[in-house]
């Protein structure tokens, strides 16, 4: 109702115009992570004079640094029903290609399309950019062998080491390193490894497991050996 100065009333219609929009989430997951979940949500009412009006639209991926061509990831497509009431929120996943490459962070772009509802002039430009967070390591390593022996004699236990070295620029976790001995030795056994890592052997065949090596150092790991006769 609205009055003016000489007592005068008049009830007057207010209609709001609003825009329904569907917006689709920004995310952020690591690449390795496994299938990362996207939400679109609708932002006002879509009704008549029946109620909540229900409709559907597609979504898509596209490339944005990362790209098909790499097989940084899945395409995705579909379609999405929305009940038409504000806030129903619709979700769909996009699946990155786990690898050991480093690349950097990488984003894929998704898009809407295909409004089944032309009459409420619902915006569906809204897009949404999905980064893919890198959590592959850079490392170059490089092992060398030695032994305390070089000309033993017959029966003699001699030590040999396994050194690792991470050039980097990334540290290095969890690396492997398998040894084998040629004919000519016996009785193989581990004798020391650097922090969580192990040492295990099996015949000739020495197994050295979780190895970290800090970027721009070095580890080592000793086992010993007796010589047999030729």
């Amino acid at each position: 109702m609205c009055s003016n100065s000489y007592g005068d009333s008049e009830d007057i219609l207010l209609v709001a115009d609003v825009q329904e929009l569907i917006t689709l989430s920004d995310v952020s997951a690591p690449e390795d992570g496994g299938p990362i979940t996207v939400s679109a949500t609708l932002s006002h009412d879509v009704s008549d004079a029946s109620g909540f009006v229900s409709f559907t639209v597609d979504y898509f991926t596209g490339d944005g640094t990362a790209t098909l061509a790499d097989n940084d990831y899945t395409a995705a497509s579909g379609s999405l029903t929305f009940n038409g009431q504000a806030g129903d929120v619709q979700t769909f996943t996009i699946t990155p290609t786990a690898d050991i490459v480093p690349e950097g962070d990488q984003t894929i772009i998704v898009g809407l399309q295909n409004l089944s509802n032309s009459t409420h002039g619902i915006d569906i430009s809204d897009t949404a950019t999905i980064t893919l967070l890198e959590d592959d390591t850079e490392v170059a390593l490089t092992i060398a062998k030695s032994v305390d022996d070089p000309s033993p004699n017959i029966g003699s236990t001699i030590l040999f080491t396994l050194q690792v070295n991470n050039a980097g620029p990334d540290d290095a976790v969890a690396a492997f390193v398998q040894d084998i001995l040629p004919v000519g030795f016996t009785s193989v056994t581990p004798v020391s490894a650097p922090g969580s890592s192990s040492l295990t052997v099996s015949g000739n065949t020495i197994d050295w497991t979780g190895i970290d090596v800090p970027a721009g150092s070095s580890v080592s790991a000793t086992f010993s050996a007796v010589v047999l006769a030729p």
